[in-house]
């Protein structure tokens, strides 16, 4: 027997000739495992039996689809008697839209490369309606190498489907909730436990100026947090690791130097046994409600004030009528012609003093209905409460009123109004100028209403292209802390309320600087 080859013993006891385990890297001495050797008939029962009553369903086709047999995992599947099933094609078997899919996707692919495995499909079961499987697919071939059948193992998938299915719903509110976090208007940001920032939203960006790119990979606090805050914020560190939330407001840093008062959440994420493996901050831009905050303390202040000096004003009315009275005994009693001067000089301030705080009572008090004024009444009101600021400014008054038919509105609120203009013209003129008042009717070129036209226009300092374009909004002001900038912002809803409006004209040009503010109140408004 050529050297090499096997013999009868070897190819019988499963063992290998020396050249073999040379060949398959075995050492000389190595063990191998014997096969049980069975007869050929028995081989064929265990495959009969295998075939039959395998745990999968296991079913052989023609190539047209006819089912030639199926094992009893398949008719339990199919829930069709085994007479019956081989007059059946595997087609019908399917769904409408997964027989459409065999057609024309896994026979033209099972011809091409002889297998199609892991295919989703439905079955539909006569008791139980559909159930879903994933099916392998093996062209079966004859003697001569030609394509004879197909053979097909079905695996029962619904438990998988389920699966599939949770997780694709997990997925997708994952994906939303992140789509949340990535859209709000709050900075959020997941940060490492050696504080390095991993994950930042357009909340952070539009807060603080930084884009994702930039601020992912710094250092959290360090990069929005500055001096005494950043240090605060990394000894939240010591809170963190014990699983507790700290909270604080504090005061961030814009990218271009700027402060925003923010408020600052961060939350702890624990791992078992209660080990900190990151947590997420989430930073609220406080700066308008602390606005708000300052505005309305403001505002209480002057409400405040508002009600002593009414009330003052109410209280020297009776103090100031008693002096007149004694001012008018001394005129009988004056000898000469220099104390005479000296008591009509008296009663003339005298007057004064009662115009204010009869005045300044007019200001604190609101009819509850509008009542018909003219211009000269509103000019005068507020020039007599402002006499004092502008002799003392040295500014000087020009009026030229020329409208004569009186309005109808609420006294009270155009007087603010006016207080307001007033007030923006005197603090433009600190070292003296011309305030100049005018009144006529006109028209509305918006509306086409006909109504009065009142001017305040001022010889100041005039308004910068940035002032003019926040010239009303609320709590914008160029008069630091003495100034609350909701004048305007009021006046403007005072006026919508009249069906009336405020424009308002500045220029800081040397030739003709100043501002010209114009307020229309229709004739006819509602009541």
């Amino acid at each position: 027997m050529p050297s090499g080859q096997p013999t009868r013993r070897d190819e019988c006891d499963g063992t290998l000739s020396s050249s073999e385990r040379s060949e398959r890297g075995h050492g000389s001495d190595a063990p191998v495992p014997k096969l049980e050797q069975t007869s050929p008939s028995e081989a064929l029962i265990e495959l009969a039996e295998l075939f039959e009553n395998g745990p999968c369903p296991y079913v052989v086709l023609a190539l047209d689809g006819r089912v030639v047999r199926a094992n009893r995992a398949f008719l339990t599947l199919s829930g069709m008697a085994a007479e019956a099933v081989t007059t059946w094609r595997f087609q019908k078997l399917l769904t409408s839209a997964g027989s459409i899919f065999y057609e024309t996707q896994i026979l033209p692919a099972l011809h091409l490369f002889g297998v199609r495995n892991e295919v989703a499909l439905d079955v539909v079961q006569r008791q139980t309606g559909r159930v879903p499987v994933l099916a392998n697919f093996s062209l079966r071939y004859d003697g001569e190498g030609k394509a004879s059948g197909i053979l097909v193992v079905l695996l029962e998938a619904s438990e998988r489907r389920l699966y599939e299915k949770d997780l694709l719903n997990s997925r997708r509110a994952a994906e939303q909730v992140s789509e949340v976090v990535l859209h709000s208007s709050d900075a959020i940001a997941r940060i490492s436990t050696s504080d390095v920032i991993e994950s930042w939203n357009n909340g952070g960006e539009q807060m603080f100026g930084y884009a994702a790119g930039e601020a992912i990979g710094r250092g959290f606090a360090e990069l929005i947090f500055p001096g005494e805050q950043s240090v605060e914020v990394e000894h939240a560190r010591a809170l963190l690791v014990q699983g507790k939330v700290f909270t604080k407001e504090t005061v961030g840093r814009h990218k271009d130097g700027r402060n925003v008062a923010v408020s600052l959440t961060v939350t702890p994420h624990m791992e078992a046994p209660g080990t900190l493996v990151a947590y997420s901050a989430i930073i609220r831009n406080d700066s308008s409600r602390k606005l708000a905050e300052r505005a309305l303390i403001q505002s209480e202040k002057l409400a405040a004030v508002g009600r002593l000096a009414s009330s003052i004003a109410h209280e020297i009315n009776n103090p100031l009528e008693s002096v007149t009275n004694l001012i008018f005994l001394a005129r009988q009693c004056a000898i000469s012609s220099e104390q005479q001067a000296y008591l009509d000089s008296a009663d003339e301030e005298l007057r004064r003093v009662s115009i204010i705080a009869s005045q300044t009572l007019r200001f604190h008090r609101q009819l509850s209905k509008p009542q018909a004024i003219s211009c000269t009444d509103l000019f005068s009101t507020v020039l007599s409460v402002y006499q004092g600021r502008l002799r003392n400014s040295s500014i000087s008054v020009e009026k030229l009123k020329r409208a004569k038919q009186p309005v109808s509105c609420f006294e009270g609120d155009l007087r603010q109004v006016l207080s307001n203009l007033f007030t923006n013209a005197i603090d433009a003129m600190p070292t003296g100028g011309r305030l100049m008042l005018r009144s006529r009717e006109g028209r509305d070129w918006k509306s086409g209403k006909t109504g009065l036209l009142l001017t305040v226009a001022d010889t100041g300092t005039g308004m910068t292209e940035t002032t003019k374009a926040h010239l009303f909004e609320a709590f914008y002001t160029t008069k630091g802390i003495g100034g609350t900038g909701l004048g305007l912002w009021i006046s403007t809803e005072i006026m919508e309320r009249h069906q009336g409006r405020i424009t308002i004209r500045s220029s800081q040009n040397e030739l003709h600087r100043g501002t010209v503010a114009i307020v229309f109140l229709p004739f006819d408004v509602a009541n």
